[in-house]
């Protein structure tokens, strides 16, 4: 039925944390005609939408479609499915999907440093291959740019062709 119009029910799934949180409208549709389900990293909602046009009028357009809906998506991370909230209001459907503990990162040697000093510091080392005379800065709105150029020695050499 809804092969034609595109993927449906149109959703947004953002971040939140660790945890992930999908939007999706389903208007004109029944809390009772929808069936959620999740598994591992799959989200699927199917269900069902009537339109009624009563016996009397004569359809002139008809935009506004019916029947049979299902669709299942992949989330980048593990969802833990017993602690899953939905919530279904004015047409809009909101999931809650906590990340599973189990594909939460763990704790991991840094590969840098950073260094709180008064209000904001950061502190890097920087590989030899960068050119430590030619380090320039520019602030502009609040927004930092710095330009580290390469080393002359990590430029790669180009070659001639004859």
């Amino acid at each position: 039925m809804w092969a034609s119009a595109g993927a449906y029910p149109p959703l947004n799934v953002f971040r939140q944390g660790d945890d992930i949180v999908l939007i999706t409208e389903l208007p004109g549709i029944r809390k009772s005609d929808l069936d959620i389900r999740v598994k591992g990293n799959t989200i699927r909602i199917a269900g069902s939408k009537a339109v009624h046009y009563g016996a009397a009028g004569a359809l002139h357009r008809r935009e506004r479609l019916a029947g049979r809906f299902d669709r299942a998506i992949t989330l980048p991370v593990e969802v833990d499915a017993d602690r899953v909230k939905a919530e279904y209001r004015d047409g809009i459907l909101a999931l809650y999907l906590p990340r599973a503990e189990r594909d939460k990162p763990k704790s991991m040697d840094p590969l840098y440093t950073e260094y709180n000093i008064g209000h904001f510091a950061r502190s890097f080392t920087l590989s030899n291959k960068i050119d430590q005379q030619q380090i320039s800065a520019q602030l502009d709105d609040g927004v930092l740019t710095l330009t580290l150029k390469k080393a002359k020695e990590a430029m790669p050499r180009r070659i001639a062709i004859s």
